[in-house]
């Protein structure tokens, strides 16, 4: 410690008990201490956090030199996240709070490389208006972790890209607007991908927009509204549970909320969401052990992504009637969870000091040389470390802890999310029915079951198959309701009017041809399918 502080000067023993402490948490402050020890003094003074933007570029002429602007941002992440790592590790900073420091300052850093970008294409090309004559923004929206204002330390800024109207500018070239903002866009995300001589700010990734890699990087309010009402799909109304707008006017702002919402958050609830989320986590899990992921906290089985599949299930299920669950934060969401008894308190408990967990031990794992790791190291020096900064006498403790918090968060996953431990029937009725061959099949079926009407209910069905109400109804629905029939027509076995019971079934299930969440609520839950 003395040759670390002899060019400033001398501290008291309690503060470089401290920096001792910050070394063992991160080799990556430590290296940057080493390399400019004044920072040591501000760490000395450093009480609270706070933003001080203006240091970044003090001088508004600064701005057009894009070097200086990629020197000065890495420059401020660098110092800021020393300090975060030092309130978080020696301040006992209590985990949102680290979350929302590391998102704040992500925020920050995103509009000064906006703000110097746009600038620059300004001074060349003019200022994009729209038709009364006021200033075009570039709208970003932030996704994931950030959109949350949940950003790990380490880690990709996920973000949607967009402006309000189309035009053109009357400057050089006479660009578009969408050309300009397509500039803009790869010229900001530059400024903070490059890696240079100072590192990098934060790698950015824009494929979450609508069609991903095959669409164009920016699109306007119209064709973003258009595409969401149009074509999307289930991931990305899952996806927009985190969306939050970081840069535009207010009534961008508002505009996009309208936009997104009303796809996020429908007025029914929306059953299939469990199927959806248990089919992509499968996804994920198939990738992770393809992969050999197993180990991997956010990824794998009672990870991180296994709470936030969780809590998200709840909010697009529920969030349509209940505005408090219109949240992007998952501890929030899950107080709300618990206070309104969706889910039982010991769920709550159990999953929200898993997160707590989890998303402590992915920071410390991070900060150690700013990776972007969500996996424990293997090396036994850097696991004792991490086990000391968080606490634990040594590894074993911090593991058994580990694999206690996973276990119990796969538990509830895959009580939530659970498949059918029996399979259905293997016949499934569909609108073939009407050819010869197939319909004495499916009679003979209807007979070996015990139907004491077997062709009356085939007559029944094939008038169902060529009424308006099954061609109304979507592939989806029609896929699940000829899976159901055989159920149906099981339960039906047991009732004394066979017939006049199947044709109100029929009837009821006319009545909601054109809502295949019914549907899939009747397929998910066999204990509504006997009571119905």
């Amino acid at each position: 410690m003395p040759e670390l502080v002899s060019d400033t000067c001398s501290f008291d023993t309690g503060f470089e008990n401290k920096i001792q402490r910050l070394a063992i948490a991160s080799s990556y402050a430590l290296g940057h201490l080493c390399r400019d020890p004044s920072i040591l003094l501000r760490l000395h003074r450093l009480k609270h956090f706070k933003l001080e933007d203006s240091m970044i570029l003090p001088a508004q002429e600064d701005i057009q030199n894009l070097d200086l602007v990629k020197r000065s941002l890495r420059f401020f992440r660098h110092l800021k996240l020393i300090e975060i790592i030092y309130l978080d590790v020696i301040e006992k900073n209590p985990l949102q709070q680290t979350l929302y420091h590391l998102s704040d300052l992500a925020d920050l850093l995103i509009r000064k490389a906006l703000e110097a970008s746009y600038h620059n294409l300004v001074s060349k090309h003019g200022q994009p208006l729209d038709e009364n004559g006021n200033k075009i923004e570039l709208d970003i929206i932030a996704m994931g972790k950030l959109g949350g204002r949940e950003l790990n330390f380490s880690s990709d800024i996920d973000l949607i890209c967009c402006y309000a109207s189309d035009g053109e500018l009357e400057g050089y070239g006479r660009l578009s607007h969408q050309e300009f903002f397509t500039r803009l866009t790869r010229l900001f995300t530059q400024i903070l991908n490059e890696s240079t001589e100072d590192g990098f700010v934060y790698r950015v990734d824009l494929r979450l927009r609508p069609w991903g890699d095959s669409g164009p990087v920016v699109l306007n309010h119209a064709a973003l509204e258009h595409y969401y009402q149009l074509h999307g799909r289930e991931w990305e109304q899952y996806a927009m549970v985190k969306a939050r707008v970081v840069t535009g006017s207010d009534a961008d702002r508002k505009h996009l909320v309208s936009i997104l919402k009303p796809f996020v958050y429908r007025k029914y609830h929306d059953y299939k969401v469990f199927e959806g989320l248990a089919t992509l986590k499968d996804k994920i899990d198939l990738q992770a052990r393809s992969r050999g992921m197993q180990d991997n906290i956010k990824l794998g089985n009672g990870g991180i992504r296994e709470i936030e599949f969780f809590v998200q299930a709840f909010q697009i299920l529920k969030g349509g009637r209940n505005k408090q669950l219109q949240n992007t934060q998952i501890l929030y969401c899950l107080d709300v969870l618990q206070q309104q008894k969706i889910i039982a308190a010991g769920t709550v408990e159990d999953l929200r000091g898993a997160y707590v967990f989890l998303r402590v031990l992915e920071n410390k794992i991070q900060m150690l040389n700013d990776e972007q790791i969500h996996t424990c190291p293997q090396n036994p020096l850097l696991r004792e470390r991490i086990a000391e900064v968080m606490g634990y006498p040594h590894w074993q403790a911090l593991n058994e802890n580990l694999q206690m918090h996973r276990q119990k968060v796969g538990s509830h996953f895959a009580e939530l999310f659970k498949r059918e431990a029996e399979p259905r029937s293997s016949m499934v009725i569909s609108d073939s029915i009407g050819d010869e061959k197939t319909g004495l099949q499916q009679i003979e079926y209807m007979t070996s079951i015990g139907l004491n009407n077997p062709e009356e209910i085939h007559r029944c069905l094939v008038t169902f198959f060529g009424s308006k109400a099954w061609s109304f109804m979507s592939a989806r629905a029609k896929q699940r309701f000829s899976t159901l029939i055989p159920a149906i027509l099981e339960e039906i076995c047991r009732s004394e009017q066979q017939l006049a019971l199947f044709e109100r079934l029929l009837n009821l299930f006319s009545s909601i041809a054109g809502r295949s969440v019914y549907f899939d609520l009747l397929y998910q839950n066999n204990a509504l399918l006997v009571k119905l």
